[in-house]
């Protein structure tokens, strides 16, 4: 009986002996077929004429060309630099959350082919457009950005912008929008958005703010960071010096986060959310600053926006910072951290593990360095990132 077993080999070695070029075709198009469908995030029918296109440059030996016309596909930015994005925009770090300004201002920076930093530092937004005449949206204003909606099925916070344009082709439809938004006067790209208010502004003090900036922008969790060799003098008056009448526990736990997190927190200090009231900017100190401040009252007390980091020393060195390492308010301390090393090399292994499925583990190592050097040298362009990434034969084979 003649088995499958023996027909593959035998269409193995007729392909041998033909020179492969059938073998040839069918690997480009294999190729073509992965990076379309990483890129672009569907399946490339087989009757479009961009997978000839595409197959032609693979077998030119030209698969970063081949790459550039799966990204110039609208998808890329509706789907992959949407789930990208929208993770790093709520506290669950949930891909699966509404479109947000946050979203928006990531696939309006990838599809513009802008310096990626911006995303920490920049004074503007990215909703619909208001000229197109395919706009449908009630609202015609950008203070609707910032409505206050509830729904039957659970009470929270929504924009009604971004919730109307949602399905609509993102990367046609958003536009640029400077200023980021009436009163705020230290705009810091996503770090001022709504979105990123609306989660890490609300309750407590701030510090989220600073714990979820590296968090999300430098992959590394605050407890990561923790360091007791570094100075106490700005840990504010909320924070026990003796918790359950230990001052070695203060010493040796808590000071090891609180030293360098309030260091910085002062950046966050003209900002609040409220459930009922939205997103408030002030000139002066918000009150929570100065709530508990019974707790330690010879603790820091903060009078001004400013901060200064202490994330500098032991390991923290390898984050890799450049720079200035003080100054006043969000903007400055954002931009802070998007010249970091640590900033560049976060986005590349954000970027490979979206595009490629996978999590970078060591064996990624020097794929990832090489993909950090390679978004620096572009001017942090987004999708020029996403490229590399999904020729690596790490994610799409040799």
């Amino acid at each position: 009986m003649f088995k499958a077993q023996d027909f593959s080999q035998l269409v193995t070695l007729v392909l041998i002996l033909l020179g492969m070029p059938a073998a040839a075709k069918a690997a480009a198009s294999d190729v073509a077929s992965r990076l379309f469908l990483r890129l672009a995030g569907y399946n490339l029918p087989l009757n479009d004429p961009r997978r000839a296109q595409m197959e032609a440059l693979i077998t030119q030996g030209r698969p970063l060309d081949a790459a550039r016309i799966a990204t110039a596909d609208d998808n890329f930015y509706n789907i992959t630099v949407r789930q990208i994005a929208a993770p790093l925009s709520n506290r669950a770090e949930s891909p699966r959350v509404p479109l947000n300004d946050f979203i928006a201002m990531f696939i309006g920076v990838a599809r513009d082919q802008r310096d990626a930093r911006e995303l920490l530092y920049g004074n503007f937004t990215y909703a619909g457009n208001y000229s197109d005449p395919g706009f449908r949206e009630v609202c015609t204003s950008p203070e609707c950005n910032y409505t206050l909606l509830t729904n039957n099925e659970s009470v929270g916070l929504y924009m009604t912008h971004y919730r109307s344009i949602e399905g609509r082709n993102l990367a046609r439809f958003l536009t640029r929008i400077t200023p980021q938004r009436a009163g705020v006067t230290d705009a810091a790209g996503v770090l001022t958005s709504f979105a990123w208010a609306s989660e890490h502004f609300s309750g407590g003090t701030n510090r989220r703010a600073t714990e979820f900036t590296f968090r999300e922008f430098l992959c590394t969790p605050i407890q990561d960071m923790a360091d007791g060799t570094q100075s106490g003098f700005r840990i504010r008056r909320d924070v026990d010096r003796a918790p359950g009448g230990s001052a070695a526990t203060y010493e040796t736990v808590c000071k090891t986060c609180h030293a360098p997190m309030d260091a910085i927190s002062g950046a966050w200090a003209h900002y609040n959310f409220d459930a009922n009231e939205g997103y408030q900017v002030s000139t002066g100190i918000q009150p929570k600053y100065s709530q508990n401040s019974t707790v330690f009252p010879n603790g820091w007390v903060t009078r001004d926006n400013s901060w200064v980091n202490l994330f500098t020393e032991n390991q923290n060195a390898s984050i890799g910072w450049r720079g200035p390492l003080s100054g006043n308010g969000v903007s400055s301390f954002g931009r802070m951290v998007a010249n970091s090393a640590g900033f560049s090399r976060c986005f590349a292994k954000r970027v490979f593990r979206r595009v490629c499925s996978k999590t970078p583990g060591e064996a990624e190592k020097t794929a990832i360095q090489t993909l950090q050097e390679k978004f620096e040298a572009s001017n942090y362009n987004i999708r020029a990132l996403a490229e590399e990434a999904a020729i690596l034969p790490a994610c799409v084979g040799n």
